[in-house]
């Protein structure tokens, strides 16, 4: 075995067996003198092709990355790729790898002469999917190194991959050999409760991630119709057998939960605030007599809350006896004295006056007004303005402006609007 530097990465030699060293650098004897020392890298299988990964740092970039083994021993060995069209296959050299050129009939190629062909094994259309009650499913295969009595379909979108009635995602490589894909529970910021999942590719730089369960359910089933999801029938994210799988609606999965005991309700719930004890106590104060503003003041929460435990509709199965959901009452309108009204408009009050006083607001005022016949069309309550002024008011109020009065004032002692003042002095005026 022998190593050679890898162009590009300082401090990293590649051998010919396949393994990977780095440079550690570290003083020798306690003094300041500096030796080298050269350690084998770890290796991983996080590669979606199955190829074994080591993780590099980059000091020209100031950040690690992820290369595969078999590209880091073919540039130090080999060289450079000749041409994106070259891929690193098996071969007769000292480090057991040669680059190899794509041509077109070759299943990954995807140059620009073939875009559309799918990427990994190239599988006929007739191939790919069948028939079966109306419904597009994945076609039947064949995988040897498979479970006896397991029937094993292709994903209809991804033909290189099959899904078993077990539960299980197989690849198929160039050669045509059946290989079984072990998925990964991917836990992500924004999934933090993850399925098994595997990375299905599309294209040659287009690799998505899908759940296991999906897939089992469109090779064998058929495409999941349109608002619904796929049930787990026992609540078992980790069994993807297909008679524990069935297409349904997001409420039926919901009950499903339920029937099998993994819905925690009431004090068992992750996000509840209050015990079934508290629960009980919050009832029986509320039967005694004790309003909900209270409750809720009491207990530190809103009184929507204490209504929800009072009703039932939360910790239904906590002790104490609920009064059940009551249907919202509709408000009532404000009712007025119409005669009450109009005497007291007709001898001189404000609409807003009579408003305040009997508390509601002007519009029920106005309207009540225009109902009645003995109300003058003139003094009635038209685009926001205020009824005509007597010539005894509009002398009064230019008496107050000669005194000094500002026109707020002399409007709040008349129990007029400041507009109302504004028109008056400039009447006077005229």
């Amino acid at each position: 075995m022998h190593r050679k530097e890898i162009p590009g990465f300082t401090g990293y030699e590649a051998g010919s067996d396949g393994t990977i060293w780095s440079c550690w650098r570290r003083k020798f004897g306690g003094g300041k003198a500096m030796t080298d020392e050269w350690r084998e890298v770890a290796q991983h299988n996080t590669s979606r092709q199955g190829h074994k990964t080591v993780s590099m740092w980059v000091a020209e970039a100031g950040k690690s990355k992820t290369c595969a083994v078999r590209t880091l021993v073919a540039l130090a060995h080999l060289g450079p790729r000749p041409s994106r069209r070259h891929e690193i296959v098996e071969g007769d050299s000292p480090c057991g790898l040669v680059y190899r050129r794509r041509t077109r009939l070759d299943a990954t190629y995807r140059g620009k002469y073939d875009r559309k062909a799918p990427y990994g094994t190239q599988v006929p259309e007739n191939e790919r999917t069948e028939l079966v009650g109306g419904v597009k499913i994945g076609k039947e295969v064949d995988i040897p190194a498979g479970k006896q009595g397991v029937t094993y379909r292709r994903v209809p979108r991804c033909p290189s991959r099959a899904a078993g009635t077990d539960g299980t995602i197989w690849r198929q490589d160039q050669a045509g050999d059946w290989h079984s894909v072990e998925p990964a529970m991917i836990v992500r910021p924004d999934k933090p409760n993850p399925y098994p999942s595997v990375e299905i590719p599309f294209g040659k730089a287009d690799w998505r991630e899908r759940r296991v369960h999906q897939l089992v359910m469109q090779a064998h089933v058929g495409p999941c119709p349109e608002g619904m999801q796929v049930r787990h029938l026992n609540d078992v994210k980790t069994d993807n057998r297909l008679e524990n799988l069935a297409y349904g609606t997001p409420a039926e999965n919901g009950r499903d939960k339920v029937a099998n005991e993994r819905s925690q309700p009431g004090e068992l719930h992750w996000n509840a605030k209050f015990t079934n004890a508290q629960v009980e106590e919050i009832r029986l104060k509320h039967a005694s007599g004790t309003t909900r503003r209270e409750l809720a003041k009491e207990y530190g929460t809103h009184k929507r809350t204490i209504g929800k435990m009072v009703c039932g509709t939360t910790y239904q199965k906590a002790p104490g006896k609920t009064i059940g959901s009551t249907p919202r009452a509709k408000p009532q309108r404000a009712r007025v004295d119409t005669e009450e009204v109009v005497q007291r408009y007709l001898a001189g009050e404000t609409q807003q006056k009579i408003a305040d006083s009997m508390h509601v607001a002007r519009q029920l005022i106005n309207r009540v007004l225009k109902t009645d016949s003995r109300v003058p069309d003139n003094n009635k309550h038209r685009g926001g303005q205020e009824r005509k002024l007597t010539a005894e008011a509009v002398a009064q109020i230019q008496s107050l402006a000669d005194e000094g009065w500002a026109k707020t004032a002399i409007a709040a002692k008349m129990g007029i609007s400041r507009m109302s003042v504004y028109r008056a002095l400039g009447k006077a005026k005229e």
